[in-house]
């Protein structure tokens, strides 16, 4: 499911969609109602540190 946000939204509620994005959602920032960004989980990467935090 993509959940989308606007950018005061997601300052403010930037570690809950960190969450959400580790529980395999997508959250979509938008500005002004375009979409200017999208938060998803880093995938097959080789460092230590973000295979860790992708196994959370």
């Amino acid at each position: 499911m993509t959940i989308t946000v606007n950018v005061t939204e997601a300052t403010a509620k930037f570690s809950e969609l960190l969450n959400q994005v580790l529980l395999s959602e997508e959250v979509v920032i938008a500005q002004q109602g375009i979409p200017v960004a999208r938060l998803v989980a880093l995938t097959n990467t080789s460092s230590p540190r973000i295979q860790r935090i992708c196994q959370l």
